[in-house]
């Protein structure tokens, strides 16, 4: 019952963002997914992926997070590893944008004390005469 709750809930979220399935920063990939398994316990694929034959011959759902169903076994190789490169792309995606934010908050700062600007209040700092 509880895993019944699990995935309801999830789908329930996905509803509730209005797109399938997007991979566009760390939350997104934090959030349980729902995917389907195979009688054996290999992960079929996402529940909104699936065809409908391997949707209606699910034996089980794993909710969890991209990152837990990519350590699980896989029953299709090739779907494991297109799930793989959406996950490696959108890693390098979230990296590019920590740093791209960090790179912007370096040049705020040299920008501030070239221009004599007081970081914490952006007033001019009195300069001192010798």
């Amino acid at each position: 019952m509880r895993q019944h709750r699990a995935i309801l809930h999830a789908l329930e979220q996905i509803m509730i963002r209005g797109r399938e399935f997007v991979l566009d920063s760390w939350a997104a990939l934090q959030v349980p997914q729902v995917w389907a398994q195979d009688a054996s316990g290999g992960v079929v694929g996402h529940i909104l992926t699936i065809s409908d034959a391997a949707l209606h011959d699910a034996a089980d759902w794993l909710v969890a997070p991209l990152a837990v169903a990519l350590d699980e076994p896989w029953s299709n190789p090739d779907e494991r590893g297109a799930w793989t490169a959406a996950y490696v792309e959108a890693l390098r995606s979230v990296a590019d944008k920590a740093e791209a934010v960090e790179r912007a908050f370096q040049d705020r700062a040299v920008l501030r004390e070239v221009s004599g600007l007081d970081p914490d209040e952006d007033e001019p700092v009195p300069r001192r005469t010798v």
